[in-house]
């Protein structure tokens, strides 16, 4: 990796119990969770785990930066009738860009990231 690329991705449901908000932060090979839990004060809980630098490079090589770049920040109505919304924001040499979009809707540019964080959000379930 020649310069730091910060990715994350995270959903939100403004109305709902339970974890209705969560964040996955990728740097480096770290991978780290924070998750919102309205039916409990909105407790905060965080887990993190390592991935493989292939993996992470194989997430990089998957994105086409220019493509992400052009893309709105709104896409679609996220989180409207409580769909919920998801997001994707990517930092590459301190400028950053993040798009919002309908809950497990993602545009096509960004469908195997959005799938990615989808599973993060899958092995995560269990943190406390």
């Amino acid at each position: 990796m020649n310069q730091e690329i910060i990715i994350k991705g995270g959903y939100f449901f403004g109305e709902c119990f339970g974890t209705c908000q969560a964040t996955v932060e990728i740097i480096g090979t770290t991978v780290k969770y924070t998750g919102k839990d309205n039916s409990k004060n909105n407790a905060e809980k965080q887990c993190s785990a390592k991935v493989s630098a292939r993996v992470i490079s194989d997430l990089e090589a998957a994105i086409d930066f220019d493509e992400f770049g052009k893309l709105p920040m709104v896409i679609g109505c996220p989180d409207c009738a409580d769909g919920g919304a998801q997001w994707i924001e990517i930092v590459k040499s301190g400028e950053s860009h993040k798009v919002v979009f309908d809950y497990n809707r993602p545009p096509d540019a960004i469908k195997e990231l959005a799938n990615f964080f989808s599973a993060q959000f899958t092995n995560f379930k269990n943190c406390r």
